[in-house]
């Protein structure tokens, strides 16, 4: 199985037989740069070394359902979007893509064609290049596509197909001019390097979502290739050729990716960068984006999740539709949905692990055009809060620590005002929806108080649905709609109903497992890891868990945990084989469902000489405490549940500490240097 990125090892159940091997993506040009500017100072390279004056044309070729890249509404003025070949212009000209894979044994060329003139002869104005043969001063072109005049009294035109040295065989169908077509040039190669070519010429409302059964020509080469076909060729010059526009040039190793509608079935999926106009995800695996991808007309969530990356993005138009979506299928990762000006509903349909939790964004107004990204994160968020009520009505007492999202926009000064919608499932512990203290939490790196800077603030709630099961119940499903706001930033499911004098049958809305304390510090026996709750829903166990670069945990230990449970508790674990080197710690939460969630990370310094050998006398102590630093050194002491008692930094040399007028009881004493903390447990008596 493939692991997406929130880690998910996948196994699901395909339900519909596939379509067409949607292929790779190698090539898009949609011409969308400015007007009037040579293809060669925009990736095209001039075939056999010959100058090329070839150049784009204001304007655009629209075909349906096949994709257009940027609309021409948001391109910059005079931006072209159409490459213009006019018949005698000097110079062919070739460009690449991506590496066609050593596998692939098919290349797809496609592009939207509109002829305006031809000649009787004919000339070919499309082909099948090697890139390196290209660029050479005797380059062989394959797959060439020929377009001539059909009959002298006659607007109409055919076109025929020829390997590298035969005659064209012209198709008896004939074409108009001035109209639009998509041309789709394939090529078949088999194992002894033999090369079959087909041609379609498609009119405006074909069903680009499947393969069609019969081409325009069929035409088996002559030669055999004597180097793979990677690169597509536009040929002008010769004054028997057509003049005509040209769009949306694609070149791919598939239909579905030639004709920008990829259905996927199999296992291991990539999608290549590039625009589409729509996406299908129906495997049994992760499709994994290589690039940036854009989808301008529909995205279809039937089984299977797509990963995409901060580095590859996945990206839908205004108006693209969703369709689907599920706890087997979403998208894991960013996503970003473009939006126009005025009041509109969007959803993100994200998700994370086994966890899918669609987000819907309420546009009351907005007053320009704006792109939003959400994502989720699982884990704990942290638990620092606002002490201010926010725009609810009373301060936050807690917030998940199951799961968060972030939703940004490219446009803060769209005047966006609206509401946000967040669902929540069983493992969200939500058990009274209806209940005021129940609320969306909303976290800004700069809020409008500083005080504030990076705390959970309380947004409000305006509705709610799902249906509850009282103080004490089991949780179940719903949404949480939060109140009005106008800037963006991390939300989370928030309560603010106290339930620390609650028991486990009177709790409402507990949310998962609270932490208020986490930290691992080197001690003389090893590294102490201790951490309190502050409430705990069907929480079966804490596993400790220690890593070397971050990235890679091993378990180290297993604390039972107290089950369902509205009182705070102190938990504590030494790892005495902890290695000297810089090292990681968190925890994993498991309740009785299974359900995993993650604490934040802990960091343990690599053990210097200075802080191994710190002793803390007498213990247990009565009036004072003796220690002693070489340097100024900052310390703490907590309880045993993680509250700050004394907090100062010490005096370079012998030191002594009253803590008298402190409850009998255990605590931790905590010494931070620049190498990390060192924790001493002392009792008090």
């Amino acid at each position: 199985a493939v692991r997406n990125a929130c880690g998910l090892s996948n196994t699901l159940a395909t339900t519909a037989a596939p379509i067409s091997a949607p292929g790779l993506l190698l090539l898009e040009d949609d011409f969308d740069y400015a007007a009037s500017q040579p293809l060669t100072s925009n990736g095209w390279n001039p075939a056999a070394g010959a100058a090329s004056t070839t150049a784009t044309a204001t304007g655009n070729l629209p075909f349906g359902t096949y994709p257009q890249g940027a609309a021409l509404s948001s391109l910059p003025a005079a931006t072209s979007s159409q490459v213009s070949l006019v018949a005698g212009a000097a110079g062919p000209l070739y460009r690449s893509g991506t590496a066609r894979p050593a596998t692939a044994t098919t290349l797809y060329a496609a592009a939207v064609v509109n002829f305006s003139a031809t000649q009787n002869a004919g000339d070919y104005f499309l082909a099948f290049a090697n890139a390196a043969n290209a660029a050479s001063s005797a380059p062989s072109y394959r797959s060439r596509v020929y377009a001539a005049r059909a009959s002298a009294t006659t607007f109409t035109f055919q076109l025929g197909l020829a390997d590298e040295v035969a005659t064209p065989d012209p198709a008896a169908t004939a074409f108009s001019l001035n109209t639009n077509y998509l041309l789709v040039l394939k090529t078949e190669t088999s194992a002894s390097n033999a090369e079959t070519v087909s041609l379609y010429v498609l009119p405006a409302g074909t069903d680009l979502s499947t393969e069609p059964v019969a081409p325009l020509i069929t035409k088996t080469g002559a030669t055999t290739l004597a180097a793979p076909l990677n690169a597509v060729l536009l040929r002008p010059d010769g004054s028997a050729n057509a003049t005509l526009t040209l769009d949306g040039i694609r070149l791919a190793t598939g239909w579905g990716a030639a004709a920008g509608q990829p259905f996927y079935t199999a296992a291991g999926a990539t999608i290549g960068a590039g625009s589409y106009y729509s996406l299908t995800a129906n495997n049994a695996d992760i499709i994994t984006p290589l690039g940036a991808v854009y989808v301008e007309g529909s995205l279809s969530l039937s089984s299977g999740l797509i990963a995409s990356t901060a580095a590859a993005p996945l990206t839908l138009y205004p108006g693209t539709s969703v369709a689907g979506g599920s706890a087997t299928s979403y998208v894991s990762g960013p996503l970003s949905r473009a939006t126009g000006a005025g009041a509109a509903t969007t959803t993100f349909p994200i998700g994370c692990g086994a966890n899918y939790r669609p987000l819907v964004l309420t546009a009351t107004a907005q007053a320009s055009p704006a792109t939003y990204v959400a994502t989720q994160t699982e884990g704990n968020a942290g638990q620092s809060f606002s002490a201010g009520n926010g725009l609810g009505t009373a301060p936050l007492r807690r917030v998940s620590t199951q799961r968060a999202y972030s939703l940004t926009t490219g446009n803060p000064a769209s005047g966006f005002s609206g509401t946000i919608t967040l669902p929540f499932e069983p493992n969200d512990y939500v058990n009274n929806p209806a209940d005021a203290g129940l609320v969306v939490a909303k976290r800004d790196a700069l809020a409008a108080d500083p005080a504030d800077n990076n705390k959970w603030t309380n947004l409000g709630r305006s509705a709610s649905t799902g249906a509850g099961t009282g103080p004490g119940g089991a949780a179940g499903s719903g949404t949480l709609t939060s109140a009005p706001f106008t800037s963006f930033s991390d939300f989370t499911l928030g309560a603010t109903n106290d339930i620390s004098s609650s028991n486990a049958l009177t709790v409402i809305n507990p949310l998962p497992v609270t932490l208020s304390y986490f930290a691992a510090t080197r001690t003389a026996g090893g590294v102490q890891v201790a951490w309190a709750t502050a409430s705990e829903q069907s929480s079966d166990y804490f596993a400790v868990e220690r890593s070397l670069d971050g990235r890679t945990f091993a378990s180290t230990a297993r604390v039972a945990a107290h089950g369902t449970t509205a009182q705070g508790h102190a938990y504590a674990s030494l790892d005495a084989a902890a290695p000297a080197a810089l090292l990681y710690y968190r925890l994993r939460q498991v309740d009785f469902a299974g359900t995993v969630a993650y604490s934040p990370v802990a960091t343990v310094a690599a053990l210097d000489g200075v802080l191994a050998g710190f002793t803390l006398a007498p213990n247990p102590a009565h009036t004072s405490l003796s220690f002693g630093t070489a340097l100024p050194t900052a310390y703490t002491v907590r309880t045993a549940l993680g509250q700050l008692v004394r907090s100062g930094t010490s005096a370079a040399g012998p030191n002594s500490l009253l803590i008298s007028d402190l409850p009998a009881g255990l605590y931790l004493f905590e010494l931070h240097s620049a190498a990390g903390r060192v924790v001493r447990r002392f009792t008090k008596e």
